[in-house]
């Protein structure tokens, strides 16, 4: 009889642990998204996983300093946000289950405070808007800047906080909130914004002689003051120069015929990027010919997309040298 309720006993104890082990099967979140990681200030709660990442070496964020209204119809405006500039790191992560949104924000909150960060702006719940039952708000606000959202409408916490070191002031917007689903752990959507000078001095003017030397040379010139903004294939203004130098390229060599080609970085995918780089070369080639006279047919516009690098991918100096128009002899 001992003997049976041994193997009772173990068989019971084996089940037990299988059970377990499957439950925490379901229940584990799943990896880490590519290329993402923990910023150094900000850090991680315990066990989350870090759902959405992105980082840009300068660009400008507006971030709430008060709250919602409904002057401003619930959304980000001028009138409720601070606009800062510098390094921009964007994280979302999600919490374990049976953590609350309260203890994730406090934690979040008091590690940066005890790196002497100063909380500009806070709120929680109904307190961010100033109707309680648009609290909801406090997600759908942030729809039109492109960054991931939380997702979430329930239990809602924000804090806004700053940190100036000798001039150079660091940024941090946090906003925290529970899933409606209870299978889901709270969410936490995190930007940070470190002030940093705008690298100057980047745009390189070829006149026509010297894209004359380079493709007698090899064959081709690369071009960084042709301007785009991100993600788009409209020419900016300040590129009116070096059009005004190719056409004059062009017209003193009346029998050269061009391959006009687009480059981009290695950000974002292969397949968007070589049509990027397509649209941006017949936007040159659209602009040589109907504001500058030059034949259609002694231009080619070409894509190359990410293709062709001239240097590493993995700085934002040697991204900046790699997005460029180039001339080619055909």
């Amino acid at each position: 009889m001992p003997h049976r309720r041994a193997t009772s006993w173990l068989t019971c104890l084996l089940a037990t642990l299988l059970l377990s082990t499957a439950a925490l099967a379901q229940t584990a979140l799943p990896p880490d998204a590519p290329g993402g990681k923990d910023h150094p200030l900000v850090g991680r709660y315990e066990g989350s996983r870090l759902m959405a990442y992105l980082q840009k070496d300068f660009d400008s964020k507006a971030l709430l300093n008060r709250t919602l209204t409904r002057a401003a119809n619930y959304r980000l405006a001028p009138s409720n946000t601070l606009t800062v500039e510098g390094r921009y790191t964007h994280i979302a992560y999600q919490a374990p289950l049976g953590r609350s949104s309260l203890e994730v924000f406090r934690n979040q909150v008091s590690r940066l405070t005890a790196q002497g960060f100063r909380t500009v702006f806070t709120c929680e719940e109904a307190g961010c808007v100033d109707d309680a039952t648009r609290a909801y708000n406090m997600s759908l606000s942030w729809s039109d800047t492109g960054e991931h959202k939380i997702g979430a409408d329930r239990k809602i916490r924000y804090a806004l906080l700053q940190r100036d070191q000798a001039g150079a002031i660091t940024t941090v917007a946090i906003r925290t909130a529970e899933h409606g689903s209870p299978s889901v752990g709270p969410r936490s959507v995190i930007s940070v914004i470190e002030a940093k000078a705008m690298e100057t001095g980047k745009i390189v003017f070829v006149d026509a002689s010297a894209m004359q030397a380079s493709i007698a040379g090899s064959g081709r010139v690369a071009l960084y003051g042709i301007l785009f903004d991100t993600d788009k294939a409209d020419i900016k203004p300040e590129s009116k120069a070096t059009l005004e130098e190719i056409a004059k390229f062009l017209r003193a060599n009346p029998t050269l015929d061009l391959v006009v080609a687009g480059h981009t970085d290695s950000q974002g995918a292969f397949d968007y990027n070589v049509g990027l780089s397509q649209r941006r070369a017949q936007a040159v080639v659209a602009a040589l010919v109907k504001q500058h006279g030059i034949a259609a047919k002694r231009l080619t516009a070409f894509g190359a997309g990410m293709a062709a690098p001239v240097a590493s991918n993995d700085d934002e100096a040697g991204r900046g040298k790699n997005r460029r128009v180039e001339l080619v002899k055909r």
